[in-house]
C-alpha cells in the first residue's frame, strides 16, 4: 500500500484533488473533518482546548464554536501555535491508526492523507510520496472570499500562519497545478496515478529536506 501526502496552501485545490483520487478507488483521510470530530463535545482535545481558550469559545449547547476558536487562534501566533500544541498530537495519532487499519485491508492499495499542515506537522516524514497541489495565492484569495464568506482580513490573517509556497515545493515529491479549470488538474491526476501505480516503487521523498 502506498500512502500519498497531499499538502498544499488554503484554498488551494487540496479537497478537489483528493476528490479526484478517491474516484480511482483511493481511501481519503482528511485532516480538517478528523480534526473537527476533534473538537466534539466529549471528544479528544475538547476539554484541553476549553482549557486553554476559554468558555468564550463555546456555542449553544456547550460545542466549540469553529468560527470562535478561529478568529483567537489566528489572531497571533502564541495562540495558533497552542492550538496546534493540543490538536497535532491527536490528530496525527488517529490519522495514524487509520493507515494502520487499511494496511491490514489488502483490497487497500493507495492512502491519500490531505492535510495543509503536512510538512509543518512533520507527518510528511510518514508517508511515501508528497504531493503539493498549488494555485497562485490571489487565486486562492478569491476563492475564500467567494465560497467561505471571508473578509480580506480574515483571509490575510489565516495566509501568514502558512509555511510559504517555495518552502513546500522543497519537501514536494510532485505538484498539481490547480491554477485553470478542472479538466486541467484532472488530466494531471490521472497522469501522476498513472505513474505512481505502473512505474515508481513506494517510498519517495529521498531528496526532501529532513
Amino acid at each position: 500500500m502506498i500512502v500519498i501526502g497531499l499538502t498544499g496552501g488554503i484554498a488551494s485545490g487540496k479537497t478537489v484533488t483528493a476528490k479526484m483520487f478517491r474516484r480511482r478507488g483511493v481511501r481519503v483521510l482528511n485532516a480538517d473533518t478528523i480534526a473537527h470530530r476533534a473538537l466534539y463535545k466529549n471528544a479528544s482535545c475538547y476539554a484541553a482546548i476549553v482549557r486553554a481558550f476559554g468558555k468564550s469559545i463555546l456555542g449553544p449547547g456547550g460545542a466549540i464554536s469553529r468560527k470562535r476558536l478561529a478568529d483567537i487562534a489566528f489572531a497571533g501566533k502564541e495562540n495558533y501555535d497552542l492550538l496546534c500544541s493540543i490538536v497535532y498530537p491527536r490528530l496525527f495519532g488517529d490519522i495514524e491508526k487509520k493507515i494502520k487499519e487499511y494496511r491490514r485491508q489488502k483490497s487497500v492499495k493507495a492512502v491519500v492523507v490531505e492535510a495543509a499542515i503536512l510538512i509543518e506537522s512533520g507527518f510528511y516524514r510518514r508517508v511515501d510520496v508528497t504531493l503539493l497541489v498549488r494555485a497562485p495565492e490571489k487565486l486562492c484569495r478569491m476563492r475564500l472570499m467567494k465560497n467561505k464568506r471571508m473578509s480580506l482580513l480574515q483571509v490575510i490573517r489565516r495566509m501568514k500562519f502558512q509555511l510559504p509556497l517555495r518552502e513546500k515545493n522543497k519537501y514536494a515529491d510532485y505538484v498539481i497545478d490547480n491554477s485553470g479549470d478542472l479538466k486541467y488538474t484532472k488530466q494531471q491526476v490521472e497522469m501522476l496515478w498513472k505513474r505512481l501505480t505502473e512505474v515508481l516503487p513506494v517510498g519517495g521523498g529521498q531528496n526532501r529536506p529532513k
